[in-house]
């Protein structure tokens, strides 16, 4: 391998190597940034991944992804009505109380 120029930096963001003077005007670019950063955290990722793989495996996780798949299935004004009947139940204990008065003191 050839020895690194002391005067080429990489950026901490995007991996790009640039002169060290240059460094402090350098602007990543959006593609670039991610794919490294992607790099930087692979064994995070990778880990999460088998830890979400293991989740979905369990019983709990079964029962999380039939409950996600019918509620996605489920009409857009089933889930409407639910939540307007929610939001009516949780006004009509709210309607017994006096509303607050601003003081004019």
């Amino acid at each position: 391998m050839f020895p690194r120029d002391p005067q080429i930096t990489p950026c901490p963001g995007c991996g790009t190597e640039l002169p060290a003077r240059e460094l402090r005007l350098h602007v990543c670019d959006w593609w670039r940034w991610l794919d490294h950063q992607v790099h930087l955290r692979r064994d995070e990722l990778g880990r999460f991944e088998r830890e979400l793989g293991a989740y979905l495996d369990s019983p709990s996780g079964q029962f999380d992804l039939w409950s996600a798949e019918r509620e996605r299935l489920r009409p857009a004004q089933a889930r409407a009505s639910a939540s307007a009947a929610r939001r009516a139940s949780s006004s009509s204990t709210a309607a017994g109380s006096s509303p607050r008065v601003a003081s004019s003191t």
